[in-house]
């Protein structure tokens, strides 16, 4: 299976019709579940599945911007990256990572 995005199936990708019903609020989703997500983060990472920790940053990542707390976060997912650097990132972390540095007079 050829797959466009490597954190999703490709069925999962395009949805032919938008209803008014498939509105999900992702902030309360994710606060609800957190905990249970960071745990399941450290588990991949111990186990060293590289792809289902890097699928949970991404996951997680926006909901802990949204709470100003998304630093940790980020050196998580440099670091996995760096230990496992042909396992893909999504392209947001990386845009997020070099806004970081950016704001923080870090950018090299």
């Amino acid at each position: 299976m050829d797959m466009k995005w490597p954190f999703a199936p490709e069925k999962w990708q395009y949805k032919q019709s938008v209803s008014a019903t498939d509105k999900t609020n992702l902030n309360d989703l994710i606060s609800k579940h957190l905990s249970q997500l960071l745990d399941l983060l450290k588990a991949c990472i111990r186990a060293e599945e590289a792809h289902c920790a890097l699928a949970v940053v991404f996951l997680v990542d926006r909901y802990l911007y949204w709470t100003d707390d998304s630093s940790r976060l980020l050196k998580i997912a440099k670091l996995l990256h760096r230990r496992y650097p042909k396992t893909p990132i999504a392209p947001q972390l990386v845009i997020r990572q070099a806004r970081v540095y950016f704001n923080s007079g870090t950018v090299q």
